[in-house]
């Protein structure tokens, strides 16, 4: 797994497109709370640019610069993604 993290990282400073690839994620209350280590693991994918905690929803939700996005074209609107974690790979699923 350590080589994924390492190619995912190493996509910030080769992908002519990085800036464009930002996406809306929430992560809750209750993951920050009881399985921090993935927490690491997510946002060590991603350069946040905001998080704001969202009471109604119990989660945070993240707006943040990533490999694991799609370009966006310049104007475009932030999708959501929900993110999933499986077998030790991170994976943003564009809702």
């Amino acid at each position: 797994m350590e080589n994924y993290f390492e190619y995912i990282a190493g996509r910030f400073d080769t992908d002519p497109d990085i800036m464009s690839r930002r996406g809306r994620f929430h992560l809750s209350q209750a993951m920050l709370k009881h399985t921090p280590g993935d927490v690491a693991r997510v946002l060590g994918l991603m350069a946040v640019f905001r998080c704001e905690m969202m009471m109604g929803y119990d989660s945070f939700e993240y707006c943040a610069i990533s490999p694991l996005f799609e370009p966006l074209k310049h104007g475009m609107e932030i999708p959501e993604y929900s993110i999933e974690l499986s077998e030790g790979l991170i994976r943003a699923r564009k809702l």
